[in-house]
């Protein structure tokens, strides 16, 4: 848009613009105003343009425009609140290891209620911000309209050229070695940070030799045969595969039985003509054996990878009466001890004052849970002598449920679980 003006007395005029669209640019020399709006800049806004002559007095006019914007809505398309406490980051991303982000691919952070307190539109591959994130507004008592200082965030990447939302890891340089490092980001008025993010198209669950008891967070279902019809959660992606065997390829070799539960009964995978184990989903939990012979790294791990797109933590699970064998789903391990076991990659830590939150959704509905983890079983039943100290990603729990008359859902990241650090 280029506006001009024009003085009877020839006085010489200084053009200004105010109220911009955030990206926009008004360049006062040659009076134009260049903007390429974003999925977020959705409806109409108003942009008021000033001249100023130099003449004595000093004149002045004024022109107000509205610019109407028919954008597709975001996918990151929750209000944000804008409040005065802002961060700003900015950096580089790439999905995987080596794929920069791409131009309207998006990048969103959110708070430890899942609340989005930032979005970037990405205009120039590869990199992202200056983002804005906003935090809670203190003089709003009572009302929680974003992070606090201190408060953990965590980041997801929209692909839009694959239709799929990713959960990424924060990363910084070292400054003597130059290796980046993986970090938590929390919440700090006023600061702006440059950083690298990663991000995660397909899960790293970490495995050991032995029994493991797993589960991923990642939308997809692989079934062999015809689509399953018990329980799913919502966001469900079915991938039709010849072999139940396809699902595993990531440790192919490595591991010798896959056993699941269900509403249906037990089914075990062996790659043999009488596995009846036909499907695996998010919101199941798994027993994998990983062979004594595995090819293992450094840290006597073997990594099982399923594909998709991530799924909250406030995803609800439908359970049954009697044992369940339940998938974590989220990105936050959170614990009331520190804990030596590991998680996938992009998890973040949230401590809490009282375990019981882990299963505040159900409280009253079950009566015991298990896990399970390379330091051996643990259990949880509301009394002191329960010994499990955390829930989180790549981990599969057993809870058995009660008959009660209302349906039973279970929310992984409720709101009782209020991170401490």
């Amino acid at each position: 848009i280029t506006v001009s003006a024009t003085d009877p007395d020839q006085d010489d005029i200084v053009y200004s613009a105010d109220n911009l669209p955030v990206g926009a640019i008004f360049n006062p020399d040659t009076q134009m105003l260049t903007w390429t709006p974003g999925c977020a800049d959705e409806g109409e806004k108003s942009v008021v343009f000033t001249v100023t002559d130099d003449g004595s007095p000093q004149l002045s006019d004024q022109l107000e425009i509205s610019i109407l914007v028919n954008n597709v809505a975001c996918h990151f398309n929750t209000q944000i609140n804008q409040t005065p406490d802002i961060m700003d980051i900015y950096g580089y991303a790439t999905i995987g290891d080596s794929d920069p982000i791409a131009a309207n691919d998006e990048v969103g952070i959110f708070d430890t209620n899942d609340q989005l307190c930032g979005v970037f539109v990405v205009e120039t591959d590869g990199s992202f911000g200056i983002m804005h994130i906003y935090g809670d507004d203190i003089s709003t008592q009572g009302i929680k309209e974003g992070p606090a200082p201190g408060e953990l965030l965590t980041i997801r990447i929209f692909d839009i050229s694959e239709d799929s939302e990713y959960s990424a890891g924060f990363q910084k340089s070292d400054m003597v070695d130059s290796v980046k490092m993986d970090f938590s980001l929390a919440f700090t008025p006023n600061a702006a940070i440059q950083m690298n993010v990663q991000a995660f198209p397909q899960q790293s669950i970490p495995l050991h030799k032995g029994w493991n008891l797993i589960s991923y967070s990642t939308n997809t279902c692989y079934f062999e045969g015809k689509q399953p019809t018990v329980s799913m959660i919502e966001g469900i992606k079915f991938k039709a595969v010849q072999s139940i065997a396809e699902a595993f390829t990531s440790i192919d070799g490595q591991y010798s039985y896959v056993r699941g539960f269900d509403s249906t009964g037990a089914k075990t995978f062996n790659n043999t003509i009488f596995s009846d184990l036909k499907y695996i989903a998010p919101g199941y939990g798994y027993w994998i054996k990983i062979k004594d012979d595995a090819e293992v790294d450094e840290n006597e791990l073997v990594y099982f990878k399923p594909e998709g797109t991530f799924i909250s933590g406030k995803t609800a699970i439908q359970l049954h009466e009697s044992w369940n064998l339940v998938g974590f789903l989220g990105n936050k391990k959170m614990f009331d001890k520190q804990t030596i076991v590991p998680f996938p990659e992009g998890t973040i830590a949230c401590r809490v004052s009282d375990k019981s939150c882990f299963f505040a959704s159900i409280d009253g509905q079950y009566e015991y849970v298990r896990g399970f983890d390379k330091t051996g079983a643990k259990s949880y039943n509301r009394t002191p002598f329960s010994d499990m100290t955390y829930v989180g990603p790549g981990y599969g729990y057993w809870i058995k449920v009660i008959s009660t008359p209302e349906p039973v859902i279970l929310i992984w990241d409720h709101d009782e679980c209020e991170c401490l650090d």
